[in-house]
């Protein structure tokens, strides 16, 4: 029994000197950003899950560094926050991070290492790449916290320059060695030379398709093309070489000197050792592209989702992403790319494959990096360049773009049709500024572009630590001028005076409208306006118009827009009473169609075509009523002409009418037998009565509240009656005229002016 109990003594011990060996308190789980974030802001926020231990004493401790062995940590002071800021992080730049808490004094253990990337450049959104804009476009991009501003750059130009390559065949390969060396290859045999300032033809010695080129220096390079064709440039000539092969050669590429591997169809595989050329055929897929980063690291793509890889001893394959893969490019074994079919693009981290975004469906042809910034070229000019994520770039070509190469800060890209770019420091324009940007903004108003022209734009971010790389160059076209709207253009027949309208362009302070009778614009009228609209009158009958419109602003002047022709009315066109109407009461309206921009109407009435002895009465409306009564049962004659400033217009066709007889007229009394005229007018007017028998009328007037305004009893004879009344201190308005003769009653409106 002693033994026993002595036993248990001694393992209580122990395990309790177990106990108290073990920490009080667990790690903490982080939480954000998430392990292998990308595209984080410089501003950062790290944060984790809190613990609890033994006492409620509870901190942290959180370390952040450049090395993932944190021998270049920083350390936050303990806080009892589960979260703290980390400012100014560096763009582009991956960091670690840890946390341990303490119990009292008592600390875990570090948690779990993360690490995440720094944005390396700003996202621009808006407007659409090439989109057509207004001369004061509103710019969007992503927003960045953390930031002093943003800087913008605006030009005409950009870091990409379009180059006279003298030849309209397709460019299917380039190879740039340095500023002074460049090669373009392509159909039927093609190389170009370019020697930083023009391009001059080489010759290959073949017609065969030339599809790819590279140089190990300015005397030593290779093209190859369809059939198995090679050739050597040694400085001086191009000559043939035999590789072995009859397999059509897609693509060429070197690590060193003495080693290079091409790629063609049927999974042809070339490699050049020591100055042997040897063929095989690891796979049966036909390989669109190769890269080298040693004689033991090379890598193939292809159709068939296929990518391949040879270790120095034998070559295995996988399939990646969903596409055929179409170029293939790696800055070191742990980054590299193949880009292809409906933009697709998958990235290697040194482990496996995973898809990127391109942000386009255009097949990708080819891609080249210079560090970590890289470019990708393909169908319909698509350009996409690499700056931590893909961004679709400027583009000047509509054409398939088939090759790009880089190095340093130069750049070829080239394509169908002879179309070649080198790359510049561009921006440098007359017109090129800066514009500063509020750092707490994502979207910016540009003011003042110029108009009709190509506006390329980039934008980067900037702390006190760090600035971005630029932005992916963007490009928009300001519209050239406006849109003329009305009058509808070789309108005919049209007022004197028009409102002339075109479309508003935002960004412009004023218009300028000019008119003429020539289309030449000679001795033109000229008016500026703050609308999108003016009013002139012209003043001539008969006259054919020529006019446009241009937008401004305080730094330039928009193209003329188009010219529109307008032809103004020569007649009148009359209305009632209707050509030959019956029965028109004696003391009629005349009225015809207003033309604007007269100063006046000239109407003759007679009773002959003739118009010897007519009745000429000069009116500034677009009617006339009767002043005396006309003959009853006789036909008159009436017509109308329109009198401007300057001119006056052709007459109107003439129109016809009878008058009524007396057989028209009621036996009794009615609303027929009472005519006032003229109507409107202005309380002087004349009050047709027909009285059979010459009875005695009462006549009042009332306002439309009611209250009587006038009243008089007047006597008539038989047969007309024409009454003068004069209604004087009687406002403008339309009252009712009441006429009453026994039990009946007629009302008739009366509008005074």
């Amino acid at each position: 029994m002693k033994n026993i109990y002595s036993l248990v003594i001694v393992l209580s011990v122990l395990f309790s000197v177990q106990l108290m060996g073990q920490s009080r308190i667990y790690p903490p789980n982080l939480r954000s950003p998430e392990n292998g974030a990308t595209g984080q802001d410089p501003l950062v926020v790290l944060d984790w899950d809190a613990v609890t231990g033994q006492t409620t004493d509870i901190t942290y401790e959180a370390q952040i560094a450049t090395l993932p062995d944190f021998s270049d940590a920083i350390t936050f002071d303990r806080t009892e926050l589960t979260a703290v800021e980390f400012a100014n992080a560096e763009f582009n730049k991956k960091y670690y991070w840890r946390v341990k808490a303490y119990d009292a004094d008592e600390p875990s253990g570090w948690s779990e290492v993360w690490s995440f990337r720094i944005i390396s450049a700003v996202n621009v959104k808006s407007p659409k790449l090439g989109k057509e804009v207004y001369a004061n476009p509103e710019i969007k991009w992503d927003p960045i916290t953390g930031l002093t501003k943003y800087e913008m750059q605006v030009d005409t130009v950009y870091d990409w320059n379009v180059g006279n390559t003298e030849t309209t065949d397709d460019i299917l390969g380039a190879f740039l060695l340095d500023d002074n060396h460049a090669w373009i290859v392509g159909e039927g045999g093609l190389i170009k030379f370019y020697d930083g300032v023009s391009w001059s033809d080489q010759d290959g010695g073949t017609t065969e398709n030339l599809n790819s080129a590279f140089f190990i220096s300015a005397d030593n390079g290779y093209a190859v093309g369809d059939n198995g064709t090679v050739i050597h440039f040694d400085g001086t000539a191009w000559s043939p070489v035999d590789a072995g092969t009859t397999n059509d050669l897609n693509f060429i590429y070197f690590p060193d000197p003495d080693n290079g591997w091409a790629v063609g169809s049927s999974g042809s595989v070339l490699n050049y050792s020591s100055g042997t050329w040897t063929e095989s055929t690891p796979g049966s897929k036909e390989l669109f592209g190769v890269f080298a980063l040693s004689t033991t690291n090379v890598w193939a793509c292809g159709a068939g989702k296929i990518v391949m890889h040879f270790d120095g001893t034998g070559w295995t394959s996988e399939e990646v992403g969903t596409k055929d893969h179409y170029a293939i490019w790696f800055t070191d074994a742990n980054n590299g790319w193949v880009v292809g079919k409906s933009g697709k693009i998958s990235y290697f981290n040194g482990t496996e494959w995973s898809d990127q975004k391109s942000g386009v469906n255009k097949d990708l042809y080819a891609v080249s990096f210079n560090g970590s910034n890289g470019f990708a070229v393909g169908k319909s000019g698509t350009i996409l360049q690499y700056l931590g994520a893909w961004q679709q770039n400027a583009s000047l070509s509509e054409d398939n773009l088939n090759a790009v190469s880089l190095n340093g800060s130069a750049g070829i890209i080239a394509g169908n049709g002879g179309y070649a770019m080198t790359r510049t420091e561009g921006f440098d324009s007359p017109y090129a500024h800066f514009v500063n940007v509020p750092p707490d903004s994502s979207t910016f108003l540009l003011e003042d572009l110029p108009f009709g022209a190509d506006i390329y734009y980039r934008m980067r971010a900037m702390h006190p630590a760090d600035t971005t790389e630029w932005s992916a160059t963007r490009m928009m076209t300001t519209y050239a001028t406006v849109e003329l709207k009305d009058p509808d253009n070789n309108l005919t027949g049209t007022d004197l005076t028009q409102l002339f309208k075109w479309t508003e362009y935002d960004g412009a302070s004023q218009y300028f409208f000019e008119i003429a009778q020539n289309e030449d614009f000679e001795e033109s009228f000229s008016f500026a306006s703050d609308s999108n609209s003016i009013n002139f009158n012209t003043f001539y009958f008969n006259a054919e118009w020529w006019w446009r419109v241009r937008a401004a602003h305080k730094f330039d002047f928009s193209d003329w827009s188009e010219v529109w022709t307008f032809t103004t009315t020569n007649t009148v066109a009359l209305e009632s009473p209707e050509d030959n109407a019956e029965n028109v009461t004696f003391c009629p309206l005349y009225k015809w169609q207003e033309i604007k921009g007269v100063t006046g109407y000239q109407i003759w009435i007679d009773t002959t075509t003739e118009f010897q002895d007519a009745t000429k009465e000069t009116v500034k409306t677009p009617y006339f009523q009767c002043k005396s009564p006309l003959e009853r049962e006789k036909r008159y004659y009436w017509k109308v002409r329109a009198i401007s400033t300057l001119d006056s217009s052709d007459f109107s066709p003439t129109w016809s009418f009878m008058t009524e007889g007396y057989t028209g007229i009621e036996d009794h009394f009615g609303d027929n037998s009472i005519e006032i005229y003229p109507n409107p007018n202005n309380g002087i007017f004349t009050l047709r009565v027909y009285s059979p028998a010459g009875e005695t009328y009462g006549i009042s007037v009332l306002d439309l509240a009611g209250r009587q305004v006038y009243s008089e009893q007047m006597a008539t004879k038989p047969g007309d009656n024409q009454i003068k009344l004069h209604i004087t201190g009687i406002r403008q308005g339309m009252y009712m005229l009441h006429i009453k003769q026994g039990n009946n009653e007629v009302s008739k409106k009366l509008f005074i002016k």
